[in-house]
């Protein structure tokens, strides 16, 4: 089985396989949501490719493109809102927030939180330049905040 697997590797066979698992859009306040996973199955893990868009004011705008092993989707998250005339989408540890000016802010798992890979956002309140998010962690909720509108951030709570 090794021998063939190789043979075929180094044949340059491509072993990966494509599948689109979510092509929907969906209402959110005056917004159209439109989110694409495809599952891209290969020798190793899953990967899971998506796209999210808005369309606002007769234009789509691109809020994020990500690609990774978790299958998270819109479906399994809380529900996309609108705050404040600012729509925000929710995805596990992710936050995509789509600002009135149509310029898009992200709190990803990159952002430097240290966040527990089970954290899943739940809530943003903006108050002015201050935004704040909350995560849930089991019973526990874990509070990032930025002082400007979503450019940084850091974690607040515990």
């Amino acid at each position: 089985m090794r021998v063939v697997l190789c043979a075929l590797l180094l044949s340059g066979c491509d072993l990966s396989s494509r599948e689109t698992l979510v092509d929907e859009t969906r209402n959110v306040g005056r917004f159209r949501l439109l989110e694409t996973v495809v599952r891209t199955t290969t020798i190793h893990d899953p990967i899971y490719s998506r796209t999210y868009e808005a369309w606002s004011a007769g234009e789509w705008t691109t809020l994020a493109r990500t690609e990774d092993e978790d299958s998270t989707t819109v479906a399994d998250s809380t529900p996309p809102t609108v705050v404040q005339d600012h729509l925000v989408v929710f995805l596990g540890r992710n936050v995509f927030v789509l600002r009135p000016d149509r310029t898009v802010a992200q709190l990803t798992w990159s952002s430097g939180l240290q966040l527990p890979y089970e954290a899943d956002s739940k809530a943003l309140r903006i108050r002015g330049a201050t935004w704040e998010v909350d995560f849930a962690v089991g019973d526990e909720v874990i509070t990032a905040r930025s002082d400007d509108r979503g450019q940084t951030w850091r974690r607040a709570s515990p």
